[in-house]
């Protein structure tokens, strides 16, 4: 499974680049680093262009917020996978949501350095940008449960690893 969510990071960077980049021949794989770095900080920059509908629907039902969150986590461009689960109770204000945190494994090898060129990434390196990666899905995931409906007005957030354990929460 490591290996397959490998190859999607992999093509999930090579759409970033061909986006941001387009088919510029004389980009060097110090730059892909640099974009791939910048990428996993930008995460949070997704939540300002979801729309979840919430404008003019104050009186949304639950089903209606619930199709709306779902639609937004699945429109979310991130660098990996995110599979996530979520329970509302919009009478009470409450949204609860859960998703896997990215294995460092998966965290690509190497890293944009500031002098212009790359570094091999350390085990506990890649730990650390899994880490700050799961924290800034987790702010995104909220603000946008909360943005859904005016209804809300809490948002509990839980990323946890591989094998269960909350990371953050």
């Amino acid at each position: 499974m490591r290996a397959l969510r490998r190859v999607e990071s992999a093509l999930n960077r090579a759409v970033y680049a061909k986006r941001c980049l387009g088919r510029r021949p004389e980009t060097t794989v110090s730059e892909l680093y640099l974009l791939s770095d910048v990428i996993e900080r930008s995460v949070t920059c997704e939540a300002a262009g979801i729309d979840t509908g919430a404008a003019g629907y104050g009186d949304r039902g639950e089903w209606e917020v619930r199709r709306a969150l779902a639609l937004g986590i699945r429109s979310l461009r991130l660098p990996y996978r995110l599979e996530c689960r979520f329970r509302l109770n919009l009478e009470a204000g409450v949204a609860a949501l859960s998703f896997g945190t990215v294995e460092p494994d998966v965290v690509a090898p190497r890293e944009w350095c500031g002098d212009g060129g790359t570094r091999r990434t350390t085990r506990a390196r890649r730990e650390l940008r899994a880490a700050r990666l799961a924290c800034r899905e987790a702010m995104v995931l909220a603000a946008m449960a909360l943005s859904t409906s005016p209804r809300l007005h809490e948002a509990w957030v839980q990323a946890a690893d591989v094998d269960g354990r909350p990371l953050v929460s």
